[in-house]
């Protein structure tokens, strides 16, 4: 078998058996991260990247406790020692919150609910639920210990809570156990995985190392791994850098925004090299860095492989002990996400013009308030052997709903004798379709058109070196028609992109069954975030506009607020009461403004009240945004010679009723309430009254009912 042939399994955590009275780490496997303190007041349950305490060196590791049947007790445990009445406990009983802490606050009082249910849900993989029991209060049978996709901003920062009411269903309600064995079982194997990977790309026969990996002796990897340092003959060719430990207590060399040099001594887990490294600070009252640079580009390589290694730490002090922070380490077009204090590092470095970017960089949205970097080092492990095609992407989800249609890929090859073709499945394009041999960063644009359904491979091929990119495409559905061809107010009325909402709390763009069309906004909890959109500089004053949007609410619902838009003459916020029962449903008005605040804004949320009762919805969701101004000519979406319409449903049919000012022609459209089009027809009709029995089936449901003239509509919806 050639080397570029040998393949083994990727790393992974494993985890053991549950046993009492043993410590262990505990991994939650959606967030691909460990269970610690953190969030509000800082010792709320949280996920954190490493198990460590926040901006701490100390590991943060829970004892568990068999206390009858499968009740278990887990008690935190810290740098080795278990803290005294500090217990992972429910602390809210309402299922809406699913609040958990580990301190001692009230330790007598909440001694009662420490037990958690512990279920094996694959005993293959050690992998199990954790769930309050059924006598606690806030008990729910489909309900969890967990995290989320999304985050919640919390006093302590910017975190991946942990709440014991998660829905069942999907990796974070999945845990671990990880004994110190397991632990370092995975990082021997870690090391061992990224010394094949160079060996394999310099055509190094590695079968006897993918055997001692695959047999899982730690003593032995960690040996191997050693041996095959050896053989790969690696070079520290940090001389390359230059200042690489900012020892002229300067950034000569580099290219610097936002940083500055630092004496004193980091404290996080890691030493500096030398007098100085360099730093970002802000105190934790203002919560967050700003975005940061630094670079600079190291010349004079050999082409080859290579691997980045410094020291650094980024932290949140609020004590939120964040998973991510947005602090990255940065080599050309790779990156690895820095965390709590220790060395990091970027492998499989591929060099093919002699030069290298490297750098450090804080990318929005930033999650703490101080990083540190220090001690740049550069490893060559020899020239590429292998002939290889690599893509900068691995994967594109082309979705027509959401207008995603276009994007593209760099690409790079090394050792290749032939051109590379590229191939894509039908409804895919690609331009352009053929790239030299020595591609260096070579640009292919891709497109989907819109209507095919795509799922499979853009391939590269040169001779008999190949590479894929994966590609899934979604049509056009008709889930979203806008209002207007131009004039939406909203810049992602799709809702695709998170940053375009200024939201807070556990906020997150979510896809596939639970969204409306193609991707939706979403906030969980009660009062756990808001969909927010600032609406300044947006509007006029004294100026009437039309909001229309698919929402989905739970529970007693939520509100729409309007703010600093001087609605109805007065300063006060305008709230609108949204209550969909647990379905997607079109929400449309109208409003006209006064005198507009200093600022303006949307917000929907569950955080209020309205008319004296409560909104509290758990899960809110939102698609299809848009506000439009009404001018006198659209005003109400009605064309000045469509008027007085009426439409309604007659057994089962619709009957629109209108009068025209003169006779035109007019098209009428029927939608049901997922947007989908049922029935479209245009005539030409006298002026004065006319009456249209339109030509569709209706069953029980909601229809929406649009009627176009001179480029102007109306819609109505009529339910049967």
């Amino acid at each position: 078998m050639s080397a570029q042939a040998q393949t083994w399994p990727a790393p992974t955590l494993t985890g053991s058996t549950i046993t009492t009275g043993t410590s262990y780490y505990v991994y939650n496997v959606g967030s691909n991260g460990y269970l610690t303190a953190g969030g509000w007041w800082g010792t709320q349950s949280n996920i954190s990247a490493q198990p460590r305490a926040n901006a701490s060196t100390s590991v943060v590791k829970y004892t568990a406790t068999n206390t009858s049947g499968s009740l278990w007790t887990f008690q935190y445990n810290l740098a080795g020692s278990d803290v005294a009445n500090w217990f992972l406990t429910p602390t809210n009983a309402n299922s809406s919150d699913g609040s958990v802490e580990t301190n001692d606050y009230d330790w007598s009082g909440r001694l009662p609910n420490r037990s958690w249910n512990v279920i094996v849900t694959d005993a293959t993989n050690n992998i199990y639920s954790i769930q309050v029991p059924s006598t606690y209060a806030g008990y729910v049978a489909t309900q969890y210990l967990g995290s989320s996709p999304g985050t919640e901003d919390t006093n302590g920062g910017t975190c991946n809570v942990v709440r014991y009411n998660r829905p069942d269903g999907d990796k974070y309600t999945k845990w671990k156990f990880v004994t110190q064995a397991d632990l370092d079982l995975y990082d021997a194997r870690i090391l061992l995985n990224k010394y094949m990977m160079y060996a394999k790309k310099k055509a190094i026969d590695i079968s006897p190392y993918i055997s001692i990996y695959e047999a899982g002796v730690t003593a032995d990897i960690n040996t191997a791994a050693a041996g095959l340092l050896t053989a790969l003959g690696r070079t520290d060719v940090t001389s390359s850098i230059t200042n690489p430990s900012f020892e002229t207590n300067s950034f000569a060399g580099w290219t610097n925004d936002g940083f500055t040099t630092q004496s004193n001594d980091p404290g996080q887990g890691w030493t500096k090299d030398g007098s100085y490294y360099v730093e970002k600070y802000t105190d934790k009252s203002n919560w967050n860095l700003s975005a940061a640079s630094l670079t600079q580009t190291v010349s004079g390589l050999s082409n080859g492989l290579y691997e980045l290694v410094a020291s650094g730490h980024a932290v949140q002090q609020n004590g939120g002990n964040p998973l991510h922070t947005g602090a990255f380490i940065t080599a050309g077009t790779q990156s690895t996400e820095v965390v709590a204090g220790q060395n990091y590092s970027i492998a499989d470095i591929t060099v093919t013009d002699g030069t290298l970017s490297i750098g450090y960089a804080l990318i929005n949205p930033v999650k703490c308030n101080w990083t540190g970097v220090d001690n740049f080092r550069l490893y060559y492990y020899g020239p590429l052997a292998i002939p290889l095609i690599t893509p900068s992407k691995t994967e594109f989800s082309f979705n027509a709903n959401d207008n995603y249609l276009t994007d593209n890929v760099s690409v790079t090859s090394v050792n290749l004798s032939e051109d590379i073709t590229i191939s894509a499945p039908a409804g895919i394009s690609v331009v352009p379709g053929t790239l030299p041999s020595n591609a260096t960063n070579a640009t292919v644009n891709i497109s989907y058109d819109g209507s095919t359904p795509v799922n499979g491979n853009i391939t590269f091929t040169s001779g008999s070196t190949t590479s894929s990119i994966a590609v899934t495409a979604s049509p056009n559905t008709g889930c979203f028609v806008p209002l207007f061809a131009s004039g939406n107010l909203v810049s992602n009325p799709e809702c695709t992109d998170i940053a375009t909402y200024n939201s807070w709390g556990n906020e997150v763009i979510i896809q596939g069954a639970n969204s409306y069309c193609g991707s939706s906004v979403q906030v969980t909890g009660d009062c756990g975030g808001s969909i927010d959109y600032s609406l300044t500089g947006k509007l006029s004053a004294n100026s009437h506009y039309r909001l229309k949007a698919m929402l989905y609410t739970n529970e007693n619902g939520a509100a729409i607020t309007l703010n600093g838009c001087g609605i109805g003459g007065t300063t006060d916020d305008y709230l609108v009461e949204v209550n969909t029962g647990g379905s997607w449903e079109l929400v449309d008005f109208t409003f006209t403004t006064g005198t507009l605040g200093t600022a303006q804004n949307f917000w929907l949320n569950s955080c209020g009240s309205i008319n004296g009762i409560a909104k509290n919805a758990t899960d809110i969701r939102m698609d299809n945004f848009e506000l439009y101004e009404l001018t006198p000519y659209t005003a109400l979406q009605t064309p000045t010679e469509l008027t007085k319409s009426t439409v309604y449903i007659k057994e089962n049919s619709i009957i629109a009723d209108f009068e025209l000012a003169q006779s035109s022609n007019v098209e009428i459209s029927v939608f049901n309430a997922q947007g989908m089009l049922l029935s479209k027809c245009t005539e030409s009709f006298y002026a004065g009254k006319n009456s249209k029995v339109i030509e569709t089936h209706v069953v029980s449901g909601i229809y929406l009912v649009r009627m176009t003239q001179s480029g102007q509509s109306i819609t109505t919806k009529v339910i049967k």
